[in-house]
């Protein structure tokens, strides 16, 4: 990484003088000499404590009572979503920014609800990248992440959708028929839009409905809505 090519050295008009506060739980990824030489350079943060990530030192840091912690995702044996609640359980009351390789959904949904504020990927760390996500949520109480991070929150459950329906085996009928369905058509209205009687689609939905694994009409729409079909 290299972090000689950029540097955050300004400051907007009105910015408070005081340094941020800032806290580091490392791990022995090499990204970490290279995330604490931009926050030495950076006029605004002050490194206040670092240490390697352990539940012991959640104590520590929540004593020093810094504004943000920097701690590790992907250790074998003490999770990111671990640390957190050690953190919050000692009061620490800072923000917390995870660094971690490519993630994936359900351990960042775990760090969403740890209340954790940030997700930086260590391949997209960078003076910038760290002044952004610092800036986002101490100053403005947002929930920063990378395109990485984001694409991992949004994609997944699309591919996990897609492969609920393709298990399916649904007939381009039956699609179409879920379709409107889910739309609140009426039986009726959902034949005249798919080109066929209205005793078809009358077969159709019982059929439906045992596929499916719902027990009503109302179940099966439902059903329909979650899928976007």
């Amino acid at each position: 990484m290299d972090v000689e090519r950029e540097a955050i050295t300004w400051r907007p008009e009105g910015w408070r003088w005081r340094p941020f506060t800032i806290c580091l739980l490392r791990s022995s990824h090499p990204g970490w000499h290279g995330l604490r030489k931009i926050l030495d350079d950076g006029p605004i943060y002050r490194v206040i404590g670092e240490w390697p990530a352990s539940a012991g030192a959640t104590t520590r840091v929540a004593g020093l009572e810094p504004e943000a912690v920097f701690l590790p995702d992907g250790l074998p044996h003490l999770p990111a979503s671990e640390l957190i609640v050690r953190l919050r359980d000692h009061g620490g009351r800072g923000k917390i920014v995870v660094v971690g390789e490519q993630p994936h959904h359900d351990p960042l949904m775990a760090l969403a609800r740890q209340e954790s504020d940030g997700y930086l990927c260590w391949n997209q760390v960078s003076p910038t990248a760290v002044f952004c996500t610092l800036m986002g949520v101490l100053q403005a109480g947002l929930k920063v992440g990378t395109a990485q991070a984001l694409e991992a929150l949004a994609l997944e459950p699309e591919a996990e959708r897609r492969h609920q329906v393709e298990a399916l085996h649904l007939s381009d009928r039956e699609m179409e028929t879920m379709h409107w369905l889910g739309e609140g058509l009426t039986e009726e209205a959902v034949a005249e839009h798919i080109g066929t009687g209205r005793r078809v689609v009358e077969r159709l939905v019982p059929q439906l409905e045992d596929k499916l694994g719902v027990a009503s009409l109302l179940e099966l729409r439902m059903k329909a809505r979650d899928l976007q079909l």
